[in-house]
């Protein structure tokens, strides 16, 4: 993370003082993730593949959640980042993706069954992220489907 980012990212934490933070594109490797101190918050992180370029998912929750990570029983992508923790005192999952803007339509299918892997189990969930749908039409997404996928 640029050195600038980062303080202005501690001075709203320190600001605000949020219960969750949901943060997409972090481009970091895991060795970094571990060095960073982010007051105190539990932190979860998905790092992109090595080699790969940009992605990478985190979470980070007030210490006061009682929170773990679940593995999705269906592997996402490779080209996909997908991080799931969930609640165990509330039963709410919380799930970040991050789906790149070249994403083909095999790879979405795939992330679609690696979220539905995740969410059979949740009483509640959220699902935030960076999915790089731009021209998509939120309006003609119906409850039967939990995504629409493009097709490449």
């Amino acid at each position: 993370m640029h050195t600038h980012t980062w303080s202005v990212f501690k001075q709203e934490v320190s600001h605000y003082n949020p219960s969750i933070i949901a943060i997409t594109e972090t481009w970091l490797s895991s060795d970094i993730v571990s060095s960073y101190n982010y007051y105190n918050y539990k932190q979860f992180a998905v790092c992109r593949q090595s080699g790969q370029r940009g992605g990478g998912v985190m979470l980070l929750f007030n210490p006061s959640f009682s929170v773990f990570q679940v593995l999705p029983r269906v592997k996402p992508p490779i080209t996909c980042d997908v991080l799931a923790v969930v609640d165990t005192a509330k039963g709410h999952c919380w799930v970040l993706v991050y789906r790149p803007p070249q994403c083909s339509a095999v790879d979405s299918e795939a992330l679609v069954e690696c979220l539905e892997s995740v969410l059979t189990n949740c009483k509640y969930v959220t699902i935030c992220g960076d999915f790089n749908m731009k021209d998509i039409d939120w309006q003609s997404v119906n409850k039967q489907s939990l995504c629409p996928i493009e097709r490449n």
